[in-house]
């Protein structure tokens, strides 16, 4: 019996034909194991019952979109796809099914030995079904995102993720009204990963060492002599995308890119408004973020547009009235990452890191002024609602402390920077040296009285533990980049601190004190806690029994004096199960009035 003349007799309730339907269902399991003959014999007739798969052959539809797709012969494809088109279009619930088939052959089979050719084609295929579906019901958008946006899981082979993370990306080209919201997503994967590998390896406040973010070019040369732990399974697969990143961007803005045979483009789209929303919506709401803020650096490097748009972009965000705790998380953020790009990017020059230097110069007293003479009731130094102007303060500090070695040598600028009064900045009552990193505070205190434009090294005093009294979230975007394979492509980009000869040592006796002190404290931390943490278990204590009268002599407090015993020792456990709660003070109170009588 053919598979159309079974299926007929099946949806008119057929017993014998319900039978056989299910016989039916079993057999395309083995579909793989058959062979040339057989696959086309059937695959011929599946497709003549593509008209009749509606709302009670949902088994048979699961078992055809799940036949392995490697196991289908070439010249089969072509039929299976049309088979898997109308399936979808006869019956809308079953286009979730598709999708879902398409999506999990965006990874090849486990196990299976591909060609590249191989897998080309079966992404092809994939991307092919995904576009006419979706040209045909536009309102499917919505669910293929849901299901495509479930990402593998980061401990998973490094080549299925890094596969499934390029189809992604192909099938934003294929299906423009999906691409933005789908860079989205990949972003906001990649900021995942990317935190698991910060916390992972870069635990350096628990082990006592500062965040040193003033790295000194002859110990980045060290650094690049000795010899690497293997990278993780995690650690390449983030290098892996992105590498794809890189090269997407690349070709979008008209470069060439080589080694990318996957990379097929659709319409041209501004990369920077690409990756805007996902800019808005994740990176600056993560804090923790060390390697995902290159994709910016490097796109900006692409084009000389980009670089001022970007500033512009990151100073609205900062200075946005903030009405939420999200907006001064973004803000504090925006800040980070505009003083990594002024002092780390090598194609910003000089002229316009100065600007903004003077532009956020100028926010600054603004606020400063805006806060003299306001009531007493106005948070104190170092509240939290300040936390934007720490954060500005810090970014100002990191940026001159990168740069003032080119400002110092133009002589008209270094006038400049003397007439901004940076002392009513630093020694306002805001105190702001006190609320910043202290390697950064250190660091231009240092710099700031060997050029004799502020004395602020007594405001260091006052510090004791680092940046534990800090208004604000402090971090530091683009600090290094640990990815060998892409590090090619952003080393070129990086600037490195670079101080003047002459201020040089004294940085170094500086940072080494600093390190030292550190460490002293960590250490005289962890030995109160061995000391004193754990001592209250040595001390003698009375056994507890189950169902014994509570020894009220023994609470120092005295029941005549005060009339209430209280609330915390106003229970006791009883013999019987549950807790029994008295009011020990009305208990009192009416043996007293049995006195008087």
């Amino acid at each position: 019996m053919e598979q159309k003349e079974l299926l007929v007799p099946y949806l008119k309730g057929d017993a014998n034909a319900t039978i056989a339907y299910s016989r039916m269902c079993r057999s395309l399991t083995t579909f793989k194991e058959a062979d040339e003959s057989m696959k086309a014999n059937l695959m011929q007739q599946l497709i003549e019952m593509g008209e009749f798969l509606g709302e009670n052959t949902t088994d048979l539809v699961k078992q055809i979109v799940n036949i392995p797709w490697w196991s289908i012969p070439k010249a089969l494809i072509p039929g299976y796809q049309r088979l898997l088109l109308d399936t979808a279009l006869h019956f809308s619930p079953h286009i979730e099914l598709v999708f879902q088939a398409c999506v999990y052959n965006f990874k090849p089979a486990i196990g299976k030995e591909y060609t590249d050719q191989e897998l080309d084609e079966q992404f092809k295929l994939a991307h092919s079904l995904i576009v006419q579906i979706l040209r045909c019901v536009p309102m499917s958008v919505n669910l293929l995102y849901k299901i495509i946006t479930k990402f593998p899981h980061h401990s998973v082979d490094t080549k299925l993720y890094v596969w499934y993370f390029r189809n992604v990306v192909l099938v934003g080209e294929c299906a423009p009204q999906l691409r933005f919201k789908l860079w989205e997503a990949l972003i906001q994967n990649l900021l995942v990963l990317d935190a698991y590998l910060l916390h992972k390896n870069n635990d350096k406040e628990e082990n006592g060492e500062e965040l040193n973010i003033f790295k000194l070019d002859e110990e980045t040369n060290e650094e690049k002599g000795q010899t690497k732990e293997p990278a993780s399974k995690q650690q390449e697969t983030l290098d892996a995308c992105m590498l794809v990143v890189y090269q997407y961007i690349t070709r979008k803005m008209g470069h060439v890119v080589e080694d990318a045979p996957w990379l097929r483009l659709g319409e041209d789209v501004d990369v920077l408004q690409l990756l805007a929303e996902p800019f808005e919506l994740h990176l600056l709401m993560s804090g923790d973020a060390s390697i995902v803020p290159f994709i910016w650096l490097y796109a900006c490097s692409l084009n000389p547009r980009y670089p001022s748009q970007f500033f512009e972009t990151l100073w609205h965000r900062i200075t946005l009235p903030q009405r939420a705790q999200s907006d001064a998380k973004r803000s504090q953020n925006g800040a980070s990452l505009l003083a990594a790009f002024l002092a780390r990017a090598s194609y910003v020059d000089t002229d316009e890191a100065f600007d903004w230097l003077r532009r956020i110069c100028d926010w600054l007293l603004s606020y400063i002024d805006s806060q003299t003479g306001v009531s007493s009731a106005s948070p104190a130094p170092g509240a939290l609602r300040h936390g934007t102007f720490y954060a500005l303060c810090q970014a100002f500090f990191i940026i001159f402390c990168f740069r003032y070695k080119r400002i110092v040598a133009n002589a008209q600028k270094w006038d400049q920077v003397r007439s901004w009064n940076l002392s009513r900045i630093v020694n306002s009552y805001l105190d702001p040296l006190k609320f910043i990193s202290r390697p950064v505070a250190v660091c231009f205190a240092t710099i700031a009285r060997s050029l004799q434009l502020v004395y602020c090294s007594h405001q260091l005093a006052a510090v004791s533990k680092g940046d534990s009294a800090q208004p604000f979230e402090s971090s530091f975007p683009l600090d290094s980049y640990s990815l060998p394979t892409t590090s090619s492509l952003i080393t070129p980009l990086m600037r490195h601190f670079s101080p003047l000869a002459e201020d040089l040592p004294i940085l170094k006796q500086e940072f080494a004190q600093e390190k030292a002190k550190k460490k002293s404290l960590v250490a005289s931390d962890l030995e109160d806690f061995g000391e004193s943490s754990l001592a209250f278990l040595d001390e003698a204590e009375e056994p507890m029994i189950l169902g014994s009268p509570m020894n009220i002599s023994a609470f120092p407090i005295s029941i005549e004096t005060s009339g209430r015993l209280p609330h915390q020792f106003s229970s006791y456990y009883s013999t019987s199960p549950g807790l029994k709660v008295f009011d020990f003070g009305q208990t009192m109170n009416m043996n007293k009035l049995s006195g008087m009588r």
